[in-house]
Protein backbone atom coordinates (compact mmCIF):
# COMPACT_ATOMS: atom_id res chain seq x y z
CA UNK A 1 0.00 0.00 0.00
CA UNK A 2 1.35 3.36 -0.93
CA UNK A 3 1.45 6.11 1.64
CA UNK A 4 0.57 9.61 0.49
CA UNK A 5 3.15 12.33 0.85
CA UNK A 6 2.22 15.53 2.57
CA UNK A 7 3.91 18.75 1.76
CA UNK A 8 4.24 21.23 4.57
CA UNK A 9 5.91 24.52 4.94
CA UNK A 10 5.96 25.25 1.23
CA UNK A 11 6.44 28.92 0.94
CA UNK A 12 7.51 31.33 -1.69
CA UNK A 13 10.66 32.93 -0.36
CA UNK A 14 11.31 35.49 -3.00
CA UNK A 15 10.92 36.50 -6.59
CA UNK A 16 14.31 37.64 -7.74
CA UNK A 17 15.25 40.11 -10.41
CA UNK A 18 15.83 37.14 -12.71
CA UNK A 19 12.13 36.18 -12.57
CA UNK A 20 12.65 33.07 -10.52
CA UNK A 21 10.74 31.73 -7.55
CA UNK A 22 12.52 29.98 -4.70
CA UNK A 23 10.39 27.32 -3.02
CA UNK A 24 11.30 25.35 0.07
CA UNK A 25 9.49 22.83 2.20
CA UNK A 26 9.69 19.65 4.20
CA UNK A 27 8.47 16.19 3.22
CA UNK A 28 6.76 14.16 5.93
CA UNK A 29 4.46 11.13 5.97
CA UNK A 30 0.77 11.80 6.34
CA UNK A 31 0.53 8.98 8.88
CA UNK A 32 3.29 8.81 11.45
CA UNK A 33 4.69 12.27 10.64
CA UNK A 34 8.11 10.80 9.80
CA UNK A 35 10.51 12.75 7.61
CA UNK A 36 10.94 11.43 4.07
CA UNK A 37 14.48 11.63 2.70
CA UNK A 38 15.50 11.81 -0.94
CA UNK A 39 12.11 12.70 -2.43
CA UNK A 40 12.43 13.83 -6.06
CA UNK A 41 10.97 17.31 -6.55
CA UNK A 42 10.72 18.82 -10.01
CA UNK A 43 8.71 19.94 -13.01
CA UNK A 44 7.88 17.02 -15.28
CA UNK A 45 9.37 17.21 -18.76
CA UNK A 46 12.10 19.68 -17.78
CA UNK A 47 15.55 19.47 -16.24
CA UNK A 48 14.39 21.55 -13.26
CA UNK A 49 14.50 19.47 -10.12
CA UNK A 50 16.09 18.56 -6.82
CA UNK A 51 15.83 15.97 -4.06
CA UNK A 52 14.98 16.40 -0.41
CA UNK A 53 17.78 16.07 2.12
CA UNK A 54 18.02 13.36 4.77
CA UNK A 55 15.91 15.50 7.13
CA UNK A 56 13.16 15.84 4.49
CA UNK A 57 13.77 19.50 3.61
CA UNK A 58 14.12 20.71 0.03
CA UNK A 59 14.74 23.92 -1.88
CA UNK A 60 14.11 24.50 -5.58
CA UNK A 61 14.35 27.59 -7.77
CA UNK A 62 11.83 27.72 -10.61
CA UNK A 63 11.67 30.28 -13.45
CA UNK A 64 8.32 32.11 -13.53
CA UNK A 65 7.89 30.93 -17.13
CA UNK A 66 6.82 27.61 -15.54
CA UNK A 67 4.23 29.23 -13.25
CA UNK A 68 1.37 27.22 -14.78
CA UNK A 69 3.18 23.93 -14.22
CA UNK A 70 2.88 21.75 -11.13
CA UNK A 71 5.72 20.51 -9.00
CA UNK A 72 5.92 16.72 -8.93
CA UNK A 73 6.93 14.93 -5.73
CA UNK A 74 7.92 11.27 -6.00
CA UNK A 75 9.73 8.66 -3.94
CA UNK A 76 9.99 4.88 -4.01
CA UNK A 77 7.15 3.32 -2.04
CA UNK A 78 5.06 6.50 -2.01
CA UNK A 79 2.29 7.90 -4.17
CA UNK A 80 3.42 10.59 -6.62
CA UNK A 81 1.84 13.98 -5.97
CA UNK A 82 1.53 17.04 -8.20
CA UNK A 83 1.07 20.40 -6.50
CA UNK A 84 0.83 23.87 -8.01
CA UNK A 85 3.03 26.48 -6.39
CA UNK A 86 1.91 29.75 -7.94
Amino acid sequence: MKISLIIILISLLSISLYSQVKINGKMIELIGKLQIAYVNVGIKGTNIGTASYKNGTFEITVPVTYKNQALTFSAIGYETIKKTYY
